[in-house]
């Protein structure tokens, strides 16, 4: 199915921008990250418009989201601000974690029959446009501002928080 291709496509570019990242090459990098956010953009239009949703398919992309969404952002702060810096390492795995819980919780919510409208804690594309636009913008910020950053945004996605969807 061309959407599963397309999630793949997801996940390739943020193995690939995590890696380019390690090796200094930051331009590749952001080009990837643009390049996953569009895949992850267009595999869900495809999706819907083909008629090719399934769980496979919603499988694929939760765990593409997974890697490109929170794995490569968390890494690639690690490396930027926090380089194995007092409890870096904790609060990464922390962040990550929180995101999975939220994933598991979404994924079941979403095979259950009374679904909302709303956004049910807080939306895993606003952690990463927030974490994107720190990386892209800031050359330099204080370690406690990075640690709080990623510290806040993982209970917010396992809160109960709801957000009214625009």
């Amino acid at each position: 199915m061309i959407a599963n291709i397309i999630t793949m496509c997801n996940a390739v570019c943020g193995v690939w921008a995590l890696l380019f990242w390690i090796k200094w090459n930051f331009l590749i990098s952001w080009i990837l990250i643009i390049c996953w956010a569009l895949f992850d953009f267009l595999d869900w239009k495809i999706a819907r418009k083909l008629k090719q949703t399934s769980l496979i398919w919603a499988q694929l992309d939760s765990f593409s989201d997974l890697i490109s969404f929170v794995i490569a952002p968390a890494v690639l702060l690690f490396f930027k601000y926090l380089d194995f810096q007092r409890y870096s390492i904790l609060v990464v795995l922390m962040f990550i974690l929180c995101w999975v819980w939220r994933l598991a919780r979404f994924n079941v919510k979403s095979n259950q029959k009374n679904k909302t409208t709303d956004f049910e804690w807080l939306p895993t594309t606003f952690s990463w446009i927030f974490l994107s636009l720190i990386l892209i913008f800031f050359d330099s910020l204080n370690y406690l501002i990075v640690i709080s950053l990623l510290m806040i945004l993982g209970i917010l996605m396992i809160s109960n928080l709801k957000i009214k969807k625009i």
